[in-house]
């Protein structure tokens, strides 16, 4: 599986940014809502990505709770978080993984 920590720009430059922390759509929800553990995330945020399918999930539950579309749509643009594309690809490999994240509970909705 290629590293999700790892963006490597299709272009002349041949340099490569790699992320520190890559949060879920828990920890932007922790931080949205000024709940329990926001107060580890903020110090990542400088040097964070969050993966398109974790933006996708947070978004849904914003909007499930009554967030307003505008709110929703400005919450990216507000935080320095890379934003990561997910192919394919990557959509198999992490569903491969399911049955070895089932054994250790990591994996809520394939329980």
């Amino acid at each position: 599986m290629p590293p999700l920590l790892t963006h490597c720009y299709a272009s002349n430059d041949t340099r490569c940014n790699a992320s520190k922390a890559v949060f879920d759509a828990s920890a932007l929800l922790a931080l949205w809502n000024q709940e329990d553990g926001a107060e580890g995330v903020v110090p990542l945020l400088a040097d964070a990505a969050i993966s398109a399918v974790n933006l996708v999930e947070a978004a849904a539950r914003l909007a499930l709770a009554g967030i307003p579309e505008a709110a929703i749509r400005e919450t990216p643009a507000l935080l320095p978080l890379e934003p990561v594309p997910f192919d394919d690809e990557q959509a198999v490999q992490v569903g491969l993984l399911v049955q070895a994240t089932r054994a250790s509970g990591g994996c809520h909705w394939a329980r």
